[in-house]
């Protein structure tokens, strides 16, 4: 079963290109209706660019338990 962080991201990332850079992950969140909540936690991962959807769940999860 997919984490909760995973669904999140299947969802408010879906359409985005990979290798992705944090501000491309932002834009695509806000333009499928993210919640600002989500945003926030995209805007404070590493200024770096991301090869998949595991790595920045991986990013987040890492977030969240700090």
């Amino acid at each position: 079963m997919a984490s909760e962080t995973e669904q999140e991201l299947r969802r408010y990332l879906e359409g985005v290109h990979f290798a992705a850079n944090t501000e491309d992950l932002v834009s695509t969140a806000m333009s499928n209706g993210a919640p600002e909540e989500f945003i926030d936690q995209l805007e404070e991962l590493p200024r770096k660019e991301f090869l998949d959807l595991e790595e920045v769940a991986e990013a987040i999860d890492d977030l969240r338990a700090a």
